[in-house]
């Protein structure tokens, strides 16, 4: 983590405000605190995402008072939470609770924090990455068909791998 950690914050120093570098970076350890505790006990605390949506809150005040164009980020923001919240949301309950809703409301906070790209492309990454992850159990007999893989780690990876790749 401390690895990861380092890099993310020369590639963010080099490419961005302060206030996207907290943001990005705030995020980060509150997912991958989530991927940690998901990987062990199957479950994203919500208290995670009370404390991310406290700081984005606190972000948001900051933004409003200091930042010029605030109504462009609502807009992103309100559009990645759409994704990230809304549409999880359908899915997990269509799919009766295949995706669990912590995962769905990290991806929420992921949405509402780093807005709608941010959130589409680790929504996209995470998917195939927890997608290999599984089949490599399956055909290693780690696992069975109907067996579940935490979606945490893999949405920690995914969005590490956005954040290295674009520097949102």
């Amino acid at each position: 983590i401390a690895v990861v950690s380092y890099i993310i914050q020369i590639s963010l120093f080099k490419n961005t405000s302060v206030l996207n570098f907290t943001k990005l970076y705030g995020l980060f350890i509150l997912i991958v605190s989530a991927a940690i505790i998901d990987s062990k006990r199957r479950i994203i605390p919500n208290v995670l995402i009370v404390v991310g949506l406290v700081f984005r809150l606190l972000l948001y005040v900051y933004e409003i008072l200091c930042v010029d164009n605030i109504v462009t980020t609502l807009k992103n923001d309100l559009i990645g939470f759409a994704i990230g919240f809304v549409f999880l949301a359908i899915i997990s309950l269509v799919t009766k609770g295949a995706l669990g809703f912590g995962d769905v409301k990290l991806f929420g906070l992921i949405g509402i924090t780093s807005g709608s790209l941010c959130t589409y492309s680790t929504l996209f990454i995470s998917l195939v990455i927890s997608t290999i992850v599984a089949l490599f159990f399956i055909i290693f007999k780690k696992m069975g068909r109907k067996d579940s893989v935490p979606f945490g780690p893999s949405i920690a990876i995914g969005y590490v791998i956005v954040i290295l790749l674009t520097g949102y």
